[in-house]
């Protein structure tokens, strides 16, 4: 009988593995669906809660901010233009404070079972997502209110549209810094420390309560642009109000930025990832 030889090849650091991701995809669903089903046991209070926190933050901006601090936003209703930033914003940080975690949070599992472990950051992701679909559907709510009942220039289907490209952009940098740090965090357990300080900063170089379109100084400016959450805010605001569609060019610094961040992510979290069962 011909002996069977089988070679076993160490697997490339850089690659997604999309085919073995979809082999165990039930293992994400389940991730997913279980931190669904305990935020949303109650489904009235769990869209409530989705809804409260960017409408607050926006009424708080829209008193402070542009009535106390007259910080200027243009044509667009003011609320819509806070809470168009605030949407963008709550879907990163909520991503990437969920995901840091969710490796230690799962550890029993991880422990006992094999699956690609890059599926738990994912399903912390994908668990917030709905709460960014509901922000989404909560904004357009409020832009058909500023539409028919205010009378205001308010273009739905430009804002969707400049949704669908910003989109992309922001899954793709979310999950970068997602699985980044959620990898580190299990090496290196001082990371859920340096968590809080880390929103923070990339708050402040988010444009949430500001524009970098206006700005006075030219490097400043070129340095916020480089954040690409600056693309997917811009692209959102400018179409709120717009007659005709506006396109926003993504800046090539941030696209390799992009890709970079991406390319590190993923390196840094296969290359321990085989030890993950022992270090959790």
């Amino acid at each position: 009988m011909e002996e069977k030889k089988i070679i076993i090849r160490p697997q490339n650091a850089f690659r997604f593995r999309t085919a073995e991701l979809l082999e165990y995809r039930e293992m994400i669903y389940f991730f997913a669906w279980r931190d669904t089903k305990i935020r949303y046991r109650h489904v009235l209070l769990g869209i409530i809660w989705a809804i409260v926190q960017p409408l607050f933050m926006a009424l708080v901006f829209t008193g402070i901010l542009h009535t106390g601090l007259k910080v200027p936003t243009g044509d667009t209703p003011v609320f819509l233009y806070f809470l168009s930033g605030i949407i963008v914003w709550n879907f990163f940080s909520q991503s990437v404070i969920f995901s840091t975690t969710s490796m230690l949070a799962n550890a029993h599992i991880i422990r006992k079972v094999y699956f690609p472990r890059l599926a738990v950051p994912l399903a912390a992701i994908f668990t917030k997502l709905i709460d960014f679909v509901i922000d989404l559907i909560f904004f357009t709510v409020v832009a058909l209110v500023y539409k028919f009942i205010f009378n205001h220039n308010i273009n739905i289907s430009g804002v969707w549209l400049a949704l669908l490209l910003a989109f992309p952009v922001l899954a793709i940098f979310t999950t970068s810094v997602s699985i980044f740090l959620s990898g580190l965090n299990v090496r290196f357990r001082d990371v859920r420390n340096f968590i809080p300080y880390f929103i923070q900063i990339m708050f402040f170089l988010t444009p949430v309560i500001y524009t970098t379109r206006a700005g006075n100084y030219p490097l400043l400016k070129t340095i916020l642009e480089l954040n690409p959450l600056n693309f997917c805010i811009e692209i959102f605001r400018s179409n709120i109000t717009a007659e005709t569609f506006q396109l926003i060019t993504i800046p090539w610094a941030t696209v390799v930025l992009l890709i970079f961040s991406y390319l590190a992510a993923i390196y840094t979290f296969r290359k321990m990832e085989d030890n993950f069962a022992d270090m959790i």
